[in-house]
C-alpha cells in the first residue's frame, strides 16, 4: 500500500491542506498516524487507494495519456487552435514571472494586442485556460 502526506493529496486533489484534514475527520479517508515531525511528533499518512479514481491516475500519470489521446482525436484545425490557445497562455505565463507587478494581466494584454491586432486577446479569454493549466500543474 502506497501512503502520502497530507500535502500530497492536497495537491493531487487540488486542495487546500487543511481541507484534507477535515475530510480524515470525518473518516473519508484511510489514514494512519507514524513518528514524525509535526505536533506531538506524530504526522499523518493517508493511503493512495482511499482516494477517488482520478487522483490515482494523477499519482501514477495516467491523466497525462488521456490527454494525450484526447489532443490526438481532434482534428488537424482543432489542434492548431488548442495549440495556439496554449502558446499564449504559456507566454502569459512568462510575462508574469518577467513583470511582477500588481496589474500584470491588463499590461499583458495590452502588450499582446499592439503586437498581434488582428487576433485580440480579452481577460476572459486568457483567464480560463490559465486556470486549468494552474490546476493541471498543481
Amino acid at each position: 500500500m502506497i501512503w502520502l502526506k497530507t500535502h500530497e493529496v492536497a495537491q493531487l486533489l487540488n486542495l487546500h491542506e487543511s481541507t484534507i484534514k477535515k475530510a480524515i475527520k470525518n473518516d473519508k479517508y484511510e489514514y494512519r498516524h507514524i513518528k514524525g515531525k509535526g505536533r506531538g511528533g506524530i504526522q499523518i499518512e493517508i493511503a493512495l487507494e482511499s482516494l477517488p479514481q482520478e487522483a490515482q491516475d494523477r499519482y501514477y500519470g495516467k491523466e497525462q495519456e488521456v490527454q494525450k489521446s484526447v489532443y490526438m482525436s481532434l482534428t488537424a484545425e482543432q489542434r492548431k487552435a488548442v495549440d495556439q490557445k496554449l502558446n499564449i497562455v504559456l507566454k502569459y505565463k512568462e510575462f508574469k514571472e518577467a513583470y511582477p507587478q500588481a496589474d500584470k494581466m491588463q499590461a499583458y494584454l495590452s502588450q499582446y494586442n499592439e503586437q498581434k491586432p488582428d487576433n485580440p486577446l480579452t481577460y476572459g479569454t486568457l483567464q480560463a485556460p490559465d486556470s486549468q493549466l494552474k490546476n493541471q500543474s498543481s
